[in-house]
C-alpha cells in the first residue's frame, strides 16, 4: 500500500506541474493579448486621426471648389453683361457645330446649305471631316 501511496504523490506532483505549466502559459497568453488589444487601440486611434485630416483636407477642398465654381458664374454673368445677353444664354454655336447638328436632325446636304446660306461644297466636306474624325482616321477638325 505504501508504493501505491508513493505512486499516487508522485502523480500528483507530475499532475501539479502539468496544471502549473499550463497555467503559466495561459496567463503568458493573456498578457500577450492585452498587449495585442493595446496595440490595436493605439492603431485605432492613429488611423482615426489620418482620416479626420483627410476628412478636413476633403471639405477644405470641396469649400475652395465651391468659392471657385462662384466666381465662374460672377465672370460668366460680367461677360455675358458685357455682350448684352441675358444671363443664361449658350454661347452661339460654330458653323461646323451647326452643320452637324443639322445633320443629325436629319436634314440634307442641300437643305443644311439653304439654311446656312453656304454652298453644298462646303457642307458637304464639313460633314465628311467629321465623320473621318469619328472614325479616327484625323485628329483635328474645326
Amino acid at each position: 500500500m505504501e508504493v501505491l501511496g508513493v505512486v499516487v504523490f508522485w502523480l500528483n506532483v507530475v499532475i501539479l506541474l502539468f496544471i502549473s505549466n499550463k497555467l503559466r502559459k495561459m496567463m503568458a497568453l493573456e498578457q500577450q493579448f492585452k498587449q495585442i488589444q493595446n496595440n490595436i487601440a493605439v492603431l485605432v486611434r492613429e488611423h482615426s486621426q489620418v482620416v479626420n485630416t483627410i476628412l478636413e483636407d476633403l471639405e477644405s477642398k470641396i469649400e475652395e471648389a465651391k468659392e471657385t465654381m462662384d466666381m465662374l458664374k460672377e465672370t460668366k454673368t460680367k461677360e455675358e453683361k458685357k455682350a448684352g445677353l441675358p444671363p443664361g444664354t449658350p454661347k452661339p454655336m460654330n458653323v461646323s457645330s451647326k452643320i452637324i447638328y443639322l445633320r443629325q436632325q436629319g436634314l440634307s446636304v442641300q437643305e443644311i446649305a439653304e439654311q446656312l446660306k453656304l454652298p453644298q461644297g462646303e457642307i458637304s466636306l464639313k460633314i465628311n471631316l467629321h465623320e473621318m474624325i469619328k472614325q479616327n482616321k484625323i485628329s483635328n477638325f474645326t
